[in-house]
């Protein structure tokens, strides 16, 4: 796992095709901006999960 520190409106490159920016932080929230290919998919954490267990399980025969 990296750890990274970035202040607003710094980046961070994820690969040559991935930008995120770190738009805004206050009250405890931070705003991110991410640029990213259309077939890159991005969720948050507890959407991730939900999409996850709601799955259906593959069926073997």
């Amino acid at each position: 796992m990296l750890v990274l520190t970035r202040k607003e409106q710094q980046t961070i490159r994820i690969g040559d095709e991935i930008t995120v920016v770190v738009g805004r932080v206050a009250n405890g929230r931070v705003r991110l901006v991410i640029d990213a290919p259309v077939d890159v998919s991005i969720d948050r954490g507890e959407v991730w999960q939900r999409k996850h267990e709601s799955a259906p399980t593959p069926t073997v025969e």
